[in-house]
Protein backbone atom coordinates (compact mmCIF):
# COMPACT_ATOMS: atom_id res chain seq x y z
CA UNK A 1 0.00 0.00 0.00
CA UNK A 2 1.34 3.44 -0.94
CA UNK A 3 1.49 6.01 1.83
CA UNK A 4 0.65 9.37 0.28
CA UNK A 5 1.54 11.31 3.43
CA UNK A 6 5.26 10.59 2.97
CA UNK A 7 7.52 13.58 2.20
CA UNK A 8 8.13 12.09 -1.27
CA UNK A 9 4.53 13.08 -2.05
CA UNK A 10 3.90 16.02 0.28
CA UNK A 11 7.23 17.84 -0.25
CA UNK A 12 8.82 16.34 -3.34
CA UNK A 13 12.13 17.55 -4.72
CA UNK A 14 12.44 18.06 -8.46
CA UNK A 15 15.43 18.12 -10.75
CA UNK A 16 15.60 20.12 -13.97
CA UNK A 17 16.92 17.83 -16.68
CA UNK A 18 17.92 19.70 -19.83
CA UNK A 19 18.01 16.84 -22.34
CA UNK A 20 19.28 19.27 -24.99
CA UNK A 21 21.23 21.78 -22.86
CA UNK A 22 22.86 23.42 -25.87
CA UNK A 23 19.37 24.28 -27.19
CA UNK A 24 17.98 25.14 -23.75
CA UNK A 25 20.74 27.76 -23.24
CA UNK A 26 22.09 28.56 -26.73
CA UNK A 27 24.97 30.87 -27.62
CA UNK A 28 26.20 31.52 -24.09
CA UNK A 29 22.75 32.19 -22.60
CA UNK A 30 22.44 31.89 -18.83
CA UNK A 31 19.73 30.64 -16.48
CA UNK A 32 19.39 32.96 -13.46
CA UNK A 33 18.13 31.25 -10.30
CA UNK A 34 17.06 33.37 -7.36
CA UNK A 35 17.45 31.80 -3.94
CA UNK A 36 15.29 33.02 -1.06
CA UNK A 37 18.35 33.94 1.02
CA UNK A 38 19.93 36.21 -1.60
CA UNK A 39 18.59 38.93 -3.91
CA UNK A 40 21.37 38.29 -6.45
CA UNK A 41 20.72 35.33 -8.76
CA UNK A 42 23.13 32.47 -9.32
CA UNK A 43 23.80 32.10 -13.05
CA UNK A 44 23.92 28.65 -14.64
CA UNK A 45 25.31 27.79 -18.08
CA UNK A 46 25.74 24.67 -20.18
CA UNK A 47 29.00 23.08 -19.03
CA UNK A 48 31.35 20.97 -21.14
CA UNK A 49 29.79 17.81 -19.66
CA UNK A 50 26.30 18.96 -20.84
CA UNK A 51 25.06 19.72 -17.32
CA UNK A 52 23.75 23.06 -16.10
CA UNK A 53 26.52 24.46 -13.91
CA UNK A 54 27.75 27.77 -12.51
CA UNK A 55 30.55 27.80 -15.11
CA UNK A 56 31.51 25.79 -18.21
CA UNK A 57 33.90 23.74 -16.06
CA UNK A 58 32.65 20.21 -15.26
CA UNK A 59 33.94 20.75 -11.71
CA UNK A 60 31.74 23.77 -10.95
CA UNK A 61 28.56 23.37 -8.86
CA UNK A 62 25.55 21.90 -10.66
CA UNK A 63 22.06 23.28 -10.67
CA UNK A 64 20.61 21.81 -7.45
CA UNK A 65 17.30 20.03 -7.05
CA UNK A 66 14.44 22.21 -5.89
CA UNK A 67 11.04 22.09 -4.19
CA UNK A 68 7.88 23.54 -5.65
CA UNK A 69 6.83 26.23 -3.19
CA UNK A 70 3.09 26.37 -2.53
CA UNK A 71 0.78 27.97 -0.02
CA UNK A 72 -0.20 25.39 2.56
CA UNK A 73 -3.77 26.71 2.58
CA UNK A 74 -4.44 25.70 -1.03
CA UNK A 75 -3.85 22.00 -1.79
CA UNK A 76 -4.72 22.57 -5.47
CA UNK A 77 -1.46 24.49 -5.95
CA UNK A 78 0.62 21.36 -5.26
CA UNK A 79 2.24 19.73 -8.23
CA UNK A 80 1.00 16.21 -8.86
CA UNK A 81 4.17 14.08 -8.72
CA UNK A 82 2.55 11.40 -10.87
CA UNK A 83 1.77 13.84 -13.68
CA UNK A 84 5.30 15.27 -13.47
CA UNK A 85 6.72 11.73 -13.75
CA UNK A 86 4.41 10.84 -16.65
CA UNK A 87 5.37 14.00 -18.53
CA UNK A 88 9.08 13.41 -17.91
CA UNK A 89 8.77 9.78 -19.01
CA UNK A 90 7.25 10.85 -22.34
CA UNK A 91 10.14 13.25 -22.97
CA UNK A 92 12.78 10.76 -21.80
CA UNK A 93 11.41 7.92 -23.96
CA UNK A 94 11.45 10.21 -26.99
CA UNK A 95 14.99 11.43 -26.23
CA UNK A 96 16.36 7.90 -25.72
CA UNK A 97 14.76 6.83 -29.00
CA UNK A 98 16.36 9.78 -30.83
CA UNK A 99 19.85 9.19 -29.41
CA UNK A 100 19.50 5.48 -30.18
CA UNK A 101 19.23 6.43 -33.84
CA UNK A 102 21.75 9.29 -33.78
CA UNK A 103 24.03 9.25 -30.68
CA UNK A 104 25.40 12.65 -29.58
CA UNK A 105 29.16 13.20 -29.69
CA UNK A 106 29.11 14.06 -25.97
CA UNK A 107 26.45 12.05 -24.11
CA UNK A 108 24.61 13.34 -21.10
CA UNK A 109 26.27 12.39 -17.79
CA UNK A 110 25.64 8.86 -16.51
CA UNK A 111 23.66 10.07 -13.48
CA UNK A 112 21.27 12.01 -15.75
CA UNK A 113 20.76 8.95 -17.96
CA UNK A 114 20.24 6.84 -14.83
CA UNK A 115 17.57 9.30 -13.65
CA UNK A 116 15.86 8.97 -17.05
CA UNK A 117 15.84 5.17 -16.86
CA UNK A 118 14.57 5.22 -13.25
CA UNK A 119 11.74 7.57 -14.24
CA UNK A 120 10.77 5.26 -17.10
CA UNK A 121 10.87 2.28 -14.72
CA UNK A 122 8.68 4.15 -12.22
CA UNK A 123 6.06 4.93 -14.86
CA UNK A 124 6.09 1.31 -16.03
CA UNK A 125 5.23 0.33 -12.46
CA UNK A 126 2.34 2.82 -12.44
CA UNK A 127 0.83 1.02 -15.43
CA UNK A 128 0.11 -2.35 -13.96
CA UNK A 129 -2.21 -4.95 -15.43
CA UNK A 130 -5.06 -5.13 -12.92
CA UNK A 131 -6.20 -8.57 -11.83
CA UNK A 132 -9.76 -8.66 -10.55
CA UNK A 133 -10.71 -10.88 -7.65
CA UNK A 134 -13.83 -13.01 -7.52
CA UNK A 135 -16.86 -10.94 -6.57
CA UNK A 136 -15.12 -7.54 -7.04
CA UNK A 137 -16.36 -4.65 -9.19
CA UNK A 138 -13.40 -5.35 -11.48
CA UNK A 139 -14.71 -8.84 -12.14
CA UNK A 140 -18.08 -7.39 -13.14
CA UNK A 141 -16.41 -4.99 -15.57
CA UNK A 142 -14.40 -7.74 -17.25
CA UNK A 143 -17.41 -9.98 -17.94
CA UNK A 144 -18.38 -10.33 -21.59
CA UNK A 145 -21.07 -7.87 -22.64
CA UNK A 146 -20.12 -5.18 -20.09
CA UNK A 147 -19.76 -1.78 -21.79
CA UNK A 148 -17.04 0.60 -20.73
CA UNK A 149 -17.29 4.35 -21.38
CA UNK A 150 -14.19 4.22 -23.56
CA UNK A 151 -13.54 1.00 -25.41
CA UNK A 152 -10.16 -0.18 -26.64
CA UNK A 153 -10.18 -3.00 -29.16
CA UNK A 154 -10.12 -6.38 -27.40
CA UNK A 155 -6.81 -7.29 -29.02
CA UNK A 156 -5.03 -4.06 -27.94
CA UNK A 157 -2.27 -5.02 -25.51
CA UNK A 158 -1.05 -3.01 -22.51
CA UNK A 159 1.99 -1.60 -24.38
CA UNK A 160 -0.22 -0.25 -27.17
CA UNK A 161 -2.59 1.32 -24.62
CA UNK A 162 0.38 3.00 -22.93
CA UNK A 163 1.61 4.35 -26.29
CA UNK A 164 -1.88 5.63 -27.02
CA UNK A 165 -1.93 7.43 -23.64
CA UNK A 166 1.53 8.89 -24.23
CA UNK A 167 0.46 10.18 -27.63
CA UNK A 168 -2.59 11.86 -26.10
CA UNK A 169 -0.55 13.43 -23.29
CA UNK A 170 2.33 14.59 -25.46
CA UNK A 171 0.15 16.92 -27.50
CA UNK A 172 1.55 15.73 -30.82
CA UNK A 173 -1.07 15.37 -33.49
CA UNK A 174 -4.79 15.64 -33.19
CA UNK A 175 -7.23 12.97 -32.14
CA UNK A 176 -9.32 11.66 -34.98
CA UNK A 177 -12.42 9.48 -34.60
CA UNK A 178 -11.51 6.09 -33.20
CA UNK A 179 -12.57 3.07 -35.22
CA UNK A 180 -11.94 -0.21 -33.36
CA UNK A 181 -11.50 -2.15 -36.61
CA UNK A 182 -8.49 -0.12 -37.76
CA UNK A 183 -5.30 -2.14 -37.91
CA UNK A 184 -3.27 0.22 -35.72
CA UNK A 185 -4.14 2.81 -33.05
CA UNK A 186 -1.42 4.99 -34.57
CA UNK A 187 -3.76 5.58 -37.49
CA UNK A 188 -5.75 7.83 -35.14
CA UNK A 189 -3.20 10.64 -35.29
CA UNK A 190 -2.03 13.06 -37.91
CA UNK A 191 0.76 15.60 -37.82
Amino acid sequence: MTKFDLPSFTKPEFELVAIHPEHFLPCGSVLPIFHSTNSTPTLYVTAKDRCLRESPSPNSPRLPSFCHVTKRSNPFEHLNVFLVALNAEIKFQRYLHIIGLNPPTTPLPADVLDLMHLTIKLVEQLYWQPVSTKGSQGEEKTKPGHRRKFHFPDDMDLETRKEYGRALMSGHGILLPFHPHESSPLNMFTR
